[in-house]
């Protein structure tokens, strides 16, 4: 369970999108908080110019011309415009970063949650297999006993039945075999069927802790990303409508 938690943290696309969205806020944070600095241009330019020998009356010497300008401005930020900028794409990066521990909380769930059920299912396929041997035992008896005058009918009528009955419920946990690997290859990146050799070897269930941590609610609720994410969206909202309101005046610069 350990390396399928590990192998999904490392390759699931989910993950690897909510990552990517990670890198593009802290990214476009950057930006933002780069216009609260003075902007700076440069420019260069070189020409060469001159005359060939064979012109009548030249000396054929070339000339150079270089030019070079600056050229800086910086934004008062007088009414706190760019300041709530900085404030929304903050709030954005840290909303991104909380989706992304939301769904890497998911997707280990997701891969206990499977890794339990296909364990379970294999240890009732076993216990059926088993339950089947020894019907198949009971029918042989009950076949033997109406064959020797000791038995009727209606046993082996009976004893057939419940063979039937524990047959009928292999192919089901087979099924659920099958399909709870191949969820497990999906939340890992994998093609189906490549861990289906890990799981050849039916294996125990591993043991719940003893003692649950004790929390309040509110607690709870304040260690949930999602929660946590709908917060910073609203700070981010919050401070949008402070950009908004910041638009209304005029806008101060300082150039040189």
């Amino acid at each position: 369970l350990d390396s399928l938690i590990l192998r999904a943290t490392l390759a699931n696309y989910d993950l690897q999108i909510a990552s990517s969205r990670v890198l593009q806020a802290r990214a476009e944070y950057g930006i933002v908080k780069g216009g609260t600095a003075p902007q700076v241009d440069i420019e260069g330019n070189f020409a060469n110019s001159g005359r060939s020998k064979n012109v009548s009356g030249s000396s054929g010497i070339s000339q150079n011309f270089f030019q070079a300008g600056f050229d800086a401005g910086w934004e008062l930020d007088v009414f706190g415009g760019l300041r709530r900028k900085v404030e929304a794409a903050g709030a954005r990066l840290e909303s991104a970063q909380e989706n992304r521990t939301d769904v890497l909380i998911s997707l280990q769930a997701e891969v206990a949650r499977n890794y339990l059920e296909l364990r379970g299912s294999q240890q009732r396929l076993a216990t059926a297999e088993n339950n089947l041997a020894a019907q198949q035992k009971t029918y042989k008896l009950a076949r033997d006993r109406q064959t020797s005058g000791f038995g009727t009918q209606l046993d082996v009528a009976q004893a057939g039945a419940l063979l039937a009955l524990n047959e009928a419920q292999l192919p089901a946990l087979k099924n659920s075999i099958g399909q709870t690997d191949y969820r497990l290859c999906l939340l890992l990146g994998l093609p189906p069927g490549a861990l289906t050799h890990e799981f050849s070897d039916a294996s125990g269930l591993p043991n719940p802790p003893v003692i649950l941590p004790q929390t309040l609610p509110s607690e709870l609720l304040r260690r949930r990303p999602d929660i946590r994410s709908a917060e910073r969206q609203l700070a981010a909202a919050t401070a949008d409508v402070g950009v908004a309101v910041a638009a209304l005046f005029p806008q101060f610069s300082l150039t040189g």
